[in-house]
């Protein structure tokens, strides 16, 4: 049975068996309230509902209402999200990457860049990409570690990787829109 608002029994199952039933019952519904706020990809959907079960299993004995608190952590990570790559975006135009001039499609830009950014992060194993998402959410790596059951420095191995990574993916991105020559001054540069 799951634990809901005044449902709390002398006899109750262990908060595991509880949430495992929850988990099994609501996890279809929370995706759908992810979609409903904003989750661009099916995996950005996933990645924040499992995030928001993760945080309901953590604090499971001092939630009254998990269906709730799952939700709004659900819809809080999209807005956050939202509001992380809108400030990414911010931050490109300030620095030149991007031209905003004659574009009023603000919202279809915004949906381009997240998920050009969801294939780079796709591209990295499993775990690279947990930590690098984590780190994006601002945890340190011994809160990262302890949420991954791995060490620090298996988790700052992970982000390692995870970054050269990522660097380099940039980095054959841009030279493939540049001029053989430029491509060749920075290959030089980088060495």
């Amino acid at each position: 049975m799951v634990q809901t608002d005044g449902d709390a029994g002398q006899n109750a199952p262990t908060p595991p068996a509880r949430f495992k039933e929850f988990y099994r019952t609501f996890y279809r519904e929370m995706l759908k309230v992810a979609k409903a706020a904003g989750a661009v990809t099916d995996q950005e959907a996933e990645d924040v509902v499992q995030d928001a079960m993760t945080d309901v299993y953590k604090n499971w004995a001092s939630i009254t209402s998990p269906r709730t608190y799952a939700a709004t952590a659900v819809r809080r990570a999209i807005a956050k999200a939202q509001r992380h790559e809108r400030f990414l975006i911010a931050r490109m135009i300030e620095r030149g990457h991007h031209d905003p001039v004659g574009k009023d499609d603000s919202g279809l830009a915004a949906c381009d860049t997240r998920q050009h950014v969801q294939q780079i992060l796709n591209q990295l194993t499993p775990g690279q990409r947990q930590v690098i998402s984590l780190l994006i959410e601002g945890l340190a790596y011994d809160e990262i570690a302890e949420a991954l059951g791995k060490t620090p420095a298996a988790v700052r191995k992970q982000a390692q990787l995870g970054r050269d990574h990522l660097k380099q993916t940039l980095r054959d991105e841009r030279e493939d829109r540049m001029e053989p020559a430029q491509a060749g001054q920075m290959r030089k540069e980088a060495r």
